[in-house]
């Protein structure tokens, strides 16, 4: 009996050590945001390269005394293209369709359900809006499923229910206690729920962290996800321990709001559409605080495989807020990403500027020469002949009336534009021509939208409708997976 006692000990004893303490799986969960924030960099630097095409900043070359001038081809184009990628699921009040040879009335219930959502209850257009713009501008879309749960709790007293009232009053009561004259004393504890509804949003690329080992997203083990939230909204949550909340609100005078370098970026050129990213609130409860959501696989409990979980942490000041079980019943990470231009064997995809960027360089060249020509040009001035005028007459022209005697016949010449080679025109209706090829709006875009959608059409498709047509069918493949987890 005291060697299987020895035994058992040793094997519990083994277990232990086994185990991880939850400042150690922190701290590897630390290295992995370390690791797959270094190797975002390189993205991270393209995507501002494509952003900066879009918003048609300088490109470095300027000259102080000729144009300055930068065409936007890139935001002309994705403006163009935004109205057909989102029409087929924004004109429709059944934009969603689920077919299963298996039970055909849960597919029924599922898909009124989802469509329900979707279109009803759902801000589908901003969604949509938000969702094709990044996808066309920064190459890859990531978006975040969830459920949103928030419920009041509201507490009544009856000070003299009778025991009659009590045996038919429905409602389970909380407390009770008699009063002298025979009557009881009820209190009762209701919960109303506010919100039970899924959701469903698009992240911004600079806070996406995937695994920097996967080339797919069967590939990828974790992905931490980068937000801001205010002490209220944590403590609202319900999760996290009071005294670490605590903590992290003793460390708001050290608070400096720090981002990625493309995170700087969209900040920096937020604040000419009212945004300000050193606003800070007087009071604490509406301070934010930078939160690193880690969701994953990791083992817990060292029996050599490793469970999904969530956990959550500041980035700065070593704050370990909650770790625990992955709560969503698929288990799954809850992130999809669609991409406008697949690179192979990567998680991040090429914008719409890394196709027509070149081409938005060469018109805005042509453009500047233009103009430059067209500023050194003496359009608009009169040249007038000595000796044809006297005072008078010259006085007269000077001040633009129209009776005027010349002394002299042909004296008076009007200044033009430059004549420019027709081959500038050429060129530059070709850039135009291969831009429309390469972004798909050579025609036939809203013929493609207003197709319908509830029927296959096997018609021959133009090649801008292909372009259009494979978008959309990029859009649709991730909005399926995320409505799937609802």
């Amino acid at each position: 009996m005291e060697d299987e006692e020895l035994e058992e000990n040793k094997e519990v004893e083994e277990s232990e050590d086994k185990e991880i303490s939850e400042a150690e799986i922190f701290e590897n969960l630390r290295y992995d945001y370390k690791k797959a924030k270094e190797a975002k960099t390189i993205i991270d630097n393209l995507i501002s390269e494509w952003s900066d095409l879009y918003d048609g900043k300088p490109l470095g070359n300027e000259n102080p005394q000729k144009s300055q001038t930068v065409m936007k081809e890139v935001a002309k184009q994705i403006e163009w293209q935004k109205p057909a990628l989102m029409e087929p699921f924004t004109s429709t009040s059944n934009p969603i369709r689920i077919k299963s040879s298996k039970n055909q009335n849960r597919s029924r219930i599922m898909q009124k359900y989802l469509n329900g959502q979707f279109a009803g209850e759902f801000d589908r257009e901003e969604f949509m809006d938000n969702m094709t713009d990044i996808l066309l501008r920064e190459g890859t879309v990531w978006v975040r499923t969830g459920w949103k749960y928030e419920e009041e709790k509201r507490s009544r007293v009856v000070p003299n229910a009778t025991m009659e009232q009590l045996l038919q009053d429905e409602e389970e009561p909380s407390d009770i206690k008699q009063n002298k004259d025979g009557t009881f004393r009820v209190k009762y504890k209701t919960i109303d729920v506010l919100k039970n509804e899924p959701t469903l949003e698009v992240v911004r690329n600079e806070h996406v962290f995937p695994d920097p080992s996967a080339r797919t997203m069967d590939e990828c083990r974790f992905i931490i996800y980068k937000k801001y939230m205010t002490l209220s909204e944590l403590r609202q949550a319900g999760i996290y321990d009071e005294e670490k909340l605590d903590k992290l609100e003793s460390k708001f005078n050290d608070e400096s709001r720090e981002d990625t370098g493309l995170g700087q970026i969209r900040d920096a050129d937020a604040r000419d559409y009212g945004y300000d990213s050193t606003y800070k609130p007087k009071d604490n409860a509406r301070q934010k605080i930078a939160i690193l959501e880690y969701w994953g696989y990791y083992d817990l409990d060292g029996d050599g495989i490793a469970e999904p979980i969530v956990a959550t942490f500041t980035e700065k000041w070593s704050c370990d807020l909650h770790i625990g079980e992955n709560p969503y019943p698929s288990k799954k990470i809850p992130f999809f990403r669609s991409v406008y231009s697949a690179r192979s064997f990567s998680l991040w995809g090429n914008a719409l500027a890394y196709f027509i960027g070149d081409n938005q360089r060469i018109k805005t060249g042509f453009m500047r020469g233009i103009l430059d020509n067209m500023s050194l040009a003496n359009n608009g001035q009169k040249f007038v002949q000595r000796g044809a005028l006297d005072y008078v007459n010259f006085k007269r022209l000077r001040n633009g009336e129209k009776h005027i005697i010349v002394n002299k016949p042909d004296a008076i010449m009007d200044g033009s534009y430059n004549n420019l080679p027709p081959s500038v025109f050429t060129t530059m209706e070709m850039i135009n021509q291969e831009t429309r090829e390469l972004t798909g709006n050579g025609g036939g875009a809203n013929q493609l939208a207003n197709r319908d959608q509830s029927e296959d059409n096997p018609a021959q498709l133009t090649m801008s409708q292909q372009r259009i047509a494979g978008t959309v069918r990029n859009i649709a493949n991730v909005l399926g997976k995320s409505l799937k987890e609802w």
